[in-house]
């Protein structure tokens, strides 16, 4: 939903994507994939407007936190299908 970040799980992505990049992998992120927060889906989840700015404003606390080691994102994992149910 909003409010504060996880900090512990920016810590953990962050030390996975430098573990990657030391073994050689080029790291792709997926922002969405199927995990949208309950209190976002409590209000109506996608059919929402308010559920695309809370997905701005994740993107870019992720984009910021990784964007100089990750150039590969895929906003929504399998969007079409998303837009099916």
């Amino acid at each position: 939903g909003a409010g504060h970040v996880n900090a512990a799980g920016l810590d953990f992505y962050d030390r996975l994507v430098d573990d990657l990049l030391a073994a050689g992998v080029t790291p792709a992120a997926t922002l969405y994939h199927w995990d949208l927060p309950q209190a976002l889906q409590d209000r109506g989840g996608w059919q929402v407007r308010e559920t695309a700015q809370r997905m701005a404003d994740y993107t870019t606390v992720v984009a910021e936190r990784l964007g100089d080691r990750v150039g590969m994102w895929m906003p929504v994992n399998e969007p079409v299908v998303a837009t099916m149910f």
